[in-house]
């Protein structure tokens, strides 16, 4: 078979898969729903890929996206962060319920996936980013607890900073989120609004959020090293977590399709940028030092 026949062959594959997925995603059982979470470009594209091949799960693909989504219109936007005891808006917690429930259908939540798993396919997965700073209000809507992963910052920050179409938080938007965490707005007010500074500060908060100490944490915090180091055994973990054991073989080795080694990059760190957003890490983030977790928290969830 040639490769261009193959190419086609693949594509119809895709889009029928795509809108066997597109009907069925609002179907399974709320009870079984899986949540993953993270900032963006933290590792969530592959650990929801690997825990919905392990699961037999479709996936809805960033729910919160202000513009690709109608989450804007709800009031969600790229940063955000309420205190644990804060509410949601009635807006906020509708669209919330319906992103849970499958109900957030488009070509941008529902990925091109085959057709067989799509047909398989026995439960549903959302994966979010920019929910971090709304976990405590998330939480309780999910009958099994959130998985929240956390990545270095230089990692975090360098991958953002490479893709283009990320954007950068301004000044104003981390003033306005920083209402949580005002012991940041002297960090803020020493930066001078260049993006890598901006990025590793929003870093900071997504971070806070997801380690956060303002009462019971009620998800389970995953660590990207610990995914790379022995993905087998944390996906075992994380499968006794959710009350959704793995049974089937799971391929580790295949790259995200979210990896984009090929792309041009928008903007590359220097070892300067590097040591800046370490610091900034450093500074905001206690439990972090460099690119290094210094003191990984436990998998399960504190309640």
């Amino acid at each position: 078979m040639s490769s261009r026949l193959r190419r086609g062959i693949d594509g119809i594959d895709k889009r029928v898969g795509r809108i066997v997925a597109t009907r069925r995603i609002a179907s399974f059982d709320p009870a079984t729903t899986t949540v993953v979470a993270g900032a963006g470009r933290s590792g969530t594209t592959w650990l929801a890929e690997l825990l919905a091949g392990a699961f037999d799960a479709l996936e809805v693909f960033e729910p919160l996206h202000p513009q690709q989504t109608p989450a804007g219109e709800a009031g969600f936007g790229h940063l955000g962060a309420l205190a644990p005891d804060e509410s949601l808006t009635a807006s906020q917690r509708t669209y919330l319920h319906a992103a849970l429930a499958g109900e957030i259908r488009s070509s941008w939540t529902i990925r091109p996936v085959s057709a067989r798993p799509a047909m398989g396919a026995r439960t549903r997965l959302i994966k979010f980013v920019r929910a971090n700073g709304y976990l405590h209000q998330l939480a309780p809507l999910t009958a099994r607890p959130p998985i929240v992963i956390v990545r270095g910052p230089i990692a975090t920050v360098s991958s953002q900073l490479r893709q283009h179409g990320w954007g950068h938080p301004g000044p104003d938007t981390l003033r306005r989120v920083l209402a949580r965490f005002p012991d940041l707005l002297g960090l803020l007010d020493r930066l001078d609004g260049q993006p890598h500074q901006m990025r590793a500060l929003a870093w900071v908060i997504e971070t806070r959020c997801a380690l956060s100490t303002g009462g019971p944490r009620p998800w389970a915090l995953v660590h990207y090293e610990q995914l790379v180091e022995a993905p087998a055994t944390l996906l075992d973990r994380l499968g006794r977590v959710v009350g959704e054991p793995i049974t089937v073989p799971v391929d580790v080795d295949r790259p995200s399709r979210t990896a984009f080694a090929d792309r041009p990059v928008a903007i590359e760190v220097t070892s300067t940028m590097a040591t800046e957003i370490a610091e900034i890490a450093a500074e905001g983030v206690a439990a972090y030092a460099g690119d290094e977790l210094v003191a990984p928290a436990a998998l399960e969830p504190t309640a």
